[in-house]
This record gives C-alpha cells, structure tokens and sequence, in this order.
C-alpha cells in the first residue's frame, strides 16, 4: 500500500508499533525523509525495531530522525538500500 507522507497523512496518524518496516516510495519521489519522519511521528516503529529503506543511489544515505541509527547502507546499480534502527531504549537522542 502506498500512502503519501504529508503533514496530516496517513504516516503520522498514531499507529500499532512494527518490529520491521519497508520504505520503498516510488524511486523518483523525495519524500523519503518525510515518510520517515511520519514513521516516528506516528509511533509505527518499535524500540529497536528496523526500517529498510529503498532511493536512488545518486541520494546518498537517507536523513534519519534523531533517535535512529544508520546500521548499514549499499548500493545495487541505480538502487541505495539501508538498514537503520530505531534506539532500543525509545528514547530520542538529541
């Protein structure tokens, strides 16, 4: 299912926590960082839960909300993949 990570969208309407998730937005789109953001906003992602995330490899390694920790970040052609975790205590850093 895709949904938009806008300011009131779906992303940041509280959420049952997940101990996985995939971000894979449509490969052109920015709204990697805003889908992130959406996640920890809407409490989606357990503490020490994953997120693999999926952008252009052009785009670097995605911008993370404080609390999340980049554990490892390849590239496949066109394609960057990540894998990040959200801080084990739940408590964001500053």
């Amino acid at each position: 299912m895709w949904c938009e990570p806008t300011p009131g969208g779906f992303l940041e309407e509280p959420g049952t926590p997940y101990d996985i998730i995939f971000l894979d937005p449509p490969f052109a789109a920015p709204v990697l960082g805003a889908a992130c953001q959406g996640v920890e906003a809407g409490g989606w992602l357990k503490a020490g839960g994953y997120v693999y995330l999926e952008s252009p490899a052009a785009a670097g390694e995605p911008r993370l909300p404080p609390g999340w920790t980049l554990l490892r970040s390849k590239r496949a052609g066109e394609v960057g993949y990540h894998l990040a975790r959200r801080d084990a205590s739940g408590a964001l850093q500053q």
